[in-house]
């Protein structure tokens, strides 16, 4: 019998990473069985111009780094009510993020949404993110672009508290 030695932190980070960089339908349901190192290296001679090492450290130098479930930070709900769960999340910003997320609202919709559409994102995100009242809700929405997700975004990040949810590394900048 052999024991399988488990993977170390920085691999574990390496291979998350990794996989925030090449299309998610190549491996998410894979990821209900298989470590993401072992998904990482079957996917990398397909994506020989993704440096993981390369891609931690670009965005660190931008202000942004790599949550990994586990980590102190990490959001309780994101592991209790989805299973298998992102990845990784990359966060740059303030506050904590386990707090953040704590009590907080998704807001959605289309990139390309109507002008009533956005309104009533913005107008909802401001409503339930201002810093004065009780118990503020951060607002999470996906997206940094155009649309409704944006416009919530806009809405809360002026008022209260914002996450963005990116869907790829494509979206790290500035």
């Amino acid at each position: 019998m052999t024991i399988e030695t488990p993977p170390s932190a920085d691999a574990r980070r390496d291979a998350a990473a990794a996989l925030t960089a090449v299309p998610v339908d190549l491996w998410a349901e894979d990821l209900r069985w298989r470590h993401p190192v072992d998904l990482w290296a079957d996917l990398a001679p397909t994506y020989p111009r993704v440096d993981p090492r390369r891609l931690l450290e670009d965005a660190a130098t931008d202000g942004w780094w790599f949550l990994l479930p586990g980590d102190p930070q990490w959001p309780a709900a994101l592991t209790r009510d989805l299973r298998p769960g992102p990845v990784g999340l990359w966060v740059r910003g303030f506050g904590d993020l386990s707090v953040l997320a704590d009590r907080s609202v998704t807001i959605t919709g289309n990139r390309t949404s109507t002008g009533y559409g956005t309104q009533v994102a913005a107008d909802l995100a401001a409503a339930l993110a201002p810093r004065w009242v009780d118990r503020p809700v951060t607002i999470a929405a996906a997206g940094t672009g155009d649309g409704a997700d944006a416009a919530a975004l806009r809405a809360a990040a002026a008022t209260g508290t914002a996450i963005a949810v990116l869907a790829t590394t494509s979206e790290l900048t500035g």
